[in-house]
């Protein structure tokens, strides 16, 4: 629950000498605009005080005091918003007024709830006296309006990719660096920043940030109105690869030198040029003969095929190089003479 005092009126500042009362017979009424538009849109408005203050301290015995609510468009002219109120809600009645909180009726309540939209609602306030002939009215009072409201709230969750790098968030009550994964909860509307840095170093990797997920600048701030989840992506200056055999043992050739399969070289920056050759060799897998392994064709980590057995490539993508092999089978025949039979 959050309060907010919104005070003033037209065309004068919130301390106001105001005409309430009565003279010669006639009931002074003044008439308010209150700015709404620092409540979210999305607030349910649980109640509504109304309190006025007589700086002279010269307390009067009210026969009552009523509101009325102002439900027209137009907001630009004074005569025409005084002669547009529509509801009148009578809170005091003989009552003896002491600086006092005074809560309203649910009818003001709803008026105020569906004027959020609107961002303003307007009062019109009166005091008759008592006894009803006498001659009471002050220039010097001060009308303050206190509503109570509540705010649903939406959750942001924020993370990396990959996990561990660190992020800020700022927002409702929240303002730190994180290196996990968080669930902010704020009320719907909030202003809230999400923001990361450019090159992060995290178990001795270098990573240069990418993108948002939301597709937005390395820092943005937004309006929480709708629960998301938000990724800051990262991209690793090493570029991670396995260089195998479809056969899963054996040697491939790497940068001119032959390397035992699978080959998982380190510090490979992003980008960087090497060279791939597929060598044909005998290799007994397990289980099987011993077969003489010739080169097929290579698949590379972008899932392209290449039918050179050597080639130099940029290596931008993580994934697996793989030479695809043919097996050579060995056989003896002899010249036995099969008896076909009668048949031939």
């Amino acid at each position: 629950s959050d309060y907010d005092t919104y005070q003033g009126n037209i065309g004068a500042p919130p301390r106001r000498n105001l005409r309430i009362g009565q003279r010669n017979g006639s009931v002074y009424k003044s008439y308010f605009i209150y700015d709404l538009s620092n409540i979210n849109g999305d607030a349910t408005i649980t109640s509504v005080e109304v309190k006025v203050e007589e700086e002279d301290k010269n307390y009067q015995d009210y026969r009552n005091i009523f509101i009325e609510g102002l439900t027209t468009d137009d907001v630009t002219q004074a005569q025409e918003m005084y002669n547009n109120f529509s509801h009148e809600y009578t809170i005091f009645d003989n009552y003896y007024y002491d600086h006092t909180w005074n809560s309203s009726t649910d009818a003001i309540v709803n008026d105020m709830q569906s004027s959020i939209s609107k961002s303003w609602f307007g009062l019109k306030l009166g005091f008759a006296a008592s006894p009803p002939d006498s001659d009471i009215y002050y220039e010097s009072k001060i009308v303050k309006v206190w509503i109570t409201y509540t705010i649903p709230d939406v959750n942001i969750t924020v993370n990396t990719d990959p996990a561990g790098l660190s992020y800020t968030f700022v927002g409702g009550t929240y303002n730190a660096t994180y290196t996990s994964q968080q669930v902010f909860t704020v009320e719907k509307g909030t202003q809230c920043t999400r923001s990361t840095d450019s090159t992060q170093t995290h178990n001795s990797e270098i990573y240069d940030w990418n993108n948002w997920s939301d597709g937005h600048d390395i820092s943005y701030s937004f309006n929480a109105n709708v629960s998301q989840t938000l990724t800051a992506v990262f991209l690793s200056r090493n570029v991670h690869v396995t260089i195998t055999n479809d056969f899963g043992g054996g040697i491939v050739g790497v940068d001119g030198s032959n390397r035992n399969a699978p080959y998982t070289p380190s510090n490979w920056l992003r980008g960087s040029s090497h060279s791939f050759t597929a060598v044909d060799q005998n290799y007994q897998a397990q289980g099987e003969a011993n077969y003489f392994r010739e080169f097929h064709h290579w698949i590379k980590a972008n899932n392209n095929t290449t039918y050179s057995r050597s080639f130099n490539e940029n290596v931008n993508d993580d994934g697996l190089y793989k030479v695809w092999t043919r097996r050579h089978f060995e056989y003896e025949a002899s010249n036995t003479f099969i008896d076909g039979g009668s048949g031939g």
